[in-house]
């Protein structure tokens, strides 16, 4: 078997690429929005307001839901599997499986939502672009409290982008006042816990994304690039790749990338290819 390294650019660095699980191909007539729960996977075309749901590892289409001029930003899903869709109107709507919309929830604690996650124990996290603050919600979506927020402190969000809970951190992608990309490390709780300025690639993209194993090693995206970007959970630069151990999948424009939770990473370009995520590199 021919082991397949690839460099990429930061340190230097080489680490083996990884095995290829699965691909298959995907019925998206565009993508903005990817996210794993459970054995699923949630896309979402935001221009055409159409969320989509497939089994993780065979593709197989499980339901796709068109919400016309509501929109969906995002889509997530709990523990029992109802789904439920931000909109373009700081609403979240609750979806059961038989695509019935059960109920619609405003969200009044921040304006201008761009973003939300869901965490194992079923509460929901919001990303105000504007404050630059994270709303986090019980699973009743009643209850709420406020961190971070746009401020020149170590904790502060000056430009906050997507972010996406992992094991017990909150991972919130962010660019400083000098354009600097770099990640906020929040505990469930909303507590501060670091932050470290990504060095490769020198910008996040409108598509980038990130995917963040239990451990909080992280991948990132680079469309443009046709690269996957992988850190440890302290910021330290492991390498890049673009395909496969073995180059029988090379990756065509990385549109987005998620996962990391069950031990796979998703990579969407023109098929979604399942890779095996690991914690190598971590402390």
């Amino acid at each position: 078997i021919v082991e397949f390294f690839v460099s990429g650019i930061g340190d230097g660095k080489k680490i083996q690429a990884p095995d290829l699980t699965a691909k298959w191909a995907h019925n998206y007539k565009g993508c903005t929005s990817i996210a794993e729960f459970g054995g699923y996977l949630y896309a979402v075309d935001n221009a055409r307001g159409t969320v989509y749901v497939n089994d993780k590892l065979t593709g197989e289409n499980q339901r796709k839901i068109e919400l016309g001029e509501q929109g969906a930003l995002r889509a997530v899903a709990d523990a029992t599997g109802t789904m439920y869709v931000l909109t373009k109107k700081d609403e979240v709507l609750e979806i059961d499986k038989k695509l019935r919309i059960k109920a619609e929830h405003r969200i009044k604690a921040i304006n201008d939502i761009v973003w939300m996650d869901i965490d194992d124990e079923g509460n929901f996290y919001f990303l105000g672009n504007s404050t630059g603050t994270i709303a986090k919600y019980d699973h009743g979506l009643k209850t709420f409290k406020i961190f971070a927020g746009r401020n020149d402190g170590p904790s502060g969000l000056y430009n906050p982008f997507k972010f996406f809970v992992s094991g017990d951190n909150v991972y919130v992608m962010n660019s400083g006042k000098k354009n600097i990309p770099e990640i906020k490390v929040f505990n469930r709780n909303g507590a501060f816990v670091r932050g470290f300025a990504i060095k490769a690639p020198k910008f996040y993209d409108s598509l980038s994304n990130l995917a963040v194993t239990p451990k909080g090693v992280i991948y990132l995206n680079a469309p443009a690039e046709n690269k996957i970007y992988k850190y440890n959970s302290h910021g330290g630069y492991l390498g890049s790749f673009n395909g496969d151990r073995i180059q029988s999948f090379m990756i065509n424009y990385a549109a987005s990338v998620t996962g990391g939770k069950e031990g796979y990473i998703f990579v969407y370009t023109n098929v979604i290819a399942v890779f095996k995520a690991d914690d190598s590199g971590e402390k």
